[in-house]
Order: structure tokens, then sequence, then C-alpha cells
């Protein structure tokens, strides 16, 4: 009798491991196949955990930018917290989230050489102009959602600009911290929604992105589109002249460190025709001295 008691109880912990490795196995692949489907780019997990009744503790989240720009990282979230109704997203039915606090460190916008941005590309933004939605890179469809409460934060956001003749380096930060948007029903809406506040809070010039076209995918998270557009023009005012400075420095230093070369140029050719001068003087003066001395032989 002890050895089939054994034997079960043996069995229920194998069967346990197993469920507990295989379903962060599932919503790991489920969060990964998500996230590509809505922005269009490569997303990879690191590590996930989860707790009863549905606490997801998720670490070493990094989306990838598309071939084409020098950066291979487009936003990296070092870990989140989520709070989910595990069970119709380990049957794969609904991705139902009762709380989101996400934490973005790091966002790289990038503008290439054919001035084509990483942000242009995303999917979410190309379905808010009328675009036909691109293809996940990964296999699978994202399936029904529907978040309760977001808990945004934004640090840092850089810029590059490589489309002009000088390329530009700009860096930001948000000062984005725990603000609060409720009832979204489409993860694309979320996206659009992170965007529109990196959009507002910093000035990077043109993206090939319109702000209206976004405003109307946020409208239905619980009236913050019209809060988001009235706090987008201020911050825009406010930030123009933060950005056209850092712009103006990165010009005046791009400036000035051509000058310098232009100038060790010229130092140079002017050494050079210098020498060949003196050189050419001193050859003029043998020569006129052996003349010299040649006619004065002769008479």
């Amino acid at each position: 009798m002890k050895k089939v008691l054994k034997l079960i109880l043996t069995a229920v912990l194998v069967i346990l491991v197993v469920f507990l490795v295989a379903r962060n196995v599932i919503v790991k692949r489920v969060l990964e196949t998500s996230i590509s489907a809505v922005t269009g780019f490569s997303t990879k997990v690191g590590k996930i955990n989860i707790d009863f009744p549905g606490k997801v503790h998720v670490q070493d989240l990094k989306i990838h930018n598309p071939k084409g720009f020098e950066r291979d990282i487009f936003v990296e979230i070092p870990e989140f917290y989520v709070s989910a109704a595990l069970g119709p997203i380990l049957r794969q039915e609904k991705i139902y989230l009762h709380e989101l606090r996400l934490n973005l460190a790091q966002v790289n916008i990038e503008k290439n050489k054919e001035g084509i941005s990483n942000v242009g590309l995303l999917s979410s933004v190309g379905a808010a102009k009328g675009e036909k939605p691109k293809p996940a890179p990964q296999k699978g469809k994202a399936m029904p959602f529907y978040l309760e409460r977001l808990v945004l934060s934004i640090g840092k956001t850089s810029y590059m600009d490589k489309s002009g003749p000088i390329p530009q380096n700009l860096s930001v930060d948000m000062k984005v911290e725990n603000q609060v948007f409720e009832k979204i029903q489409d993860p694309g809406a979320l996206v659009n929604l992170i965007l529109l506040k990196i959009l507002y809070g910093a000035t990077f010039g043109n993206l090939g992105i319109n702000p209206e076209q976004l405003q109307a995918t946020v409208a239905d998270i619980k009236s913050k589109g019209q809060e988001l557009l009235t706090e987008g023009q201020k911050l825009v005012s406010e930030k123009a002249g933060e950005m056209a400075a850092q712009t103006k420095e990165v010009v005046s230093e791009k400036t000035d460190q051509l000058a310098q070369e232009a100038r060790q140029a010229l130092e140079g050719v002017s050494g050079t025709v210098g020498d060949a001068a003196d050189e050419a003087k001193s050859k003029l003066s043998g020569f006129m001295g052996k003349l010299k001395s040649q006619v004065t032989q002769e008479q």
C-alpha cells in the first residue's frame, strides 16, 4: 500500500512539474507571438515566472528592429509585471489582463540613410494609416485582447538620424512615471498610446507618422485620447526649444570639426607649397650661380 501511495505521489509531482514548466513555455510563446504580431518586429523574452492566481513576472524582453537599421534593439524592458487571467491564456483563447505595470527602460528611434524611421514601420502605425497589416515575423496569430489597467513608465529615448549630411544622435529622458490608462481593448492601441507619449514628449522631426491618425486609435482608452492631444500640444512646445538646442549643439560640433580638418588640410597644403617654393628658389639660385660663372670664364 505504501509503495502504491509513493508511486501516486511521485506521479502527481511529475505531472505538477511538467505543468509548471509547460505553462511558462506557453505563456512565453503567447507573449512573444502576440507582441510580434502587433508590432511587426521580432520579440524575445529572456525569462518568465508565473505565481498563482495569475501574477506574471517577465524579465529581459527585447523588441528587435527590422533589417536596415544600425541598432539591433528597438525597445528594451528589463522586467515588468502582469496580473492576468491565466485560464484563457493557457487555452490560447484570449489575453485578458487585469493590470500591466510596464516600464520601458530604453527606446531607440532611428531614421536610416533612406529616410525611413523604424517607428514608421510598426504594424500598429500602418493600421492607423489604413494600410494592410504586415505578417508577423513569428508563426501564429494574435488572440483577442483586453487590458483593464495600464501603469506606464518610460525612461530614456534615443534618436539617431542618418538621413542628412550630418548624422544626429540625441537622447531624451521622457520622465513618464506611473501614468494610468484603462480599458484597452486593442494591443495596437496600446502600442500607439506609448508611441504618442514619446512623440509628444520629444521633438524628433519628421518620422513619417501623423499623430492625429494615432489619436483616433486611442480615443476609446477611457477618454485619454483628448487628454493626450492637449498634453501633446503643451509638451511639443516645451520640448521644441530643448531639442533645437541639442541639434544646434550637434551641428555646431560637427561644423567645428569640419573647420578644424579644413584648417589642417590648408596648413598641410601651405607647408607643401612653401617647401616646393623654397626648393625651386634654391635650384634657381644655383642655376644662376653656374650661369654667371660660365659667363665670367668665357669673358
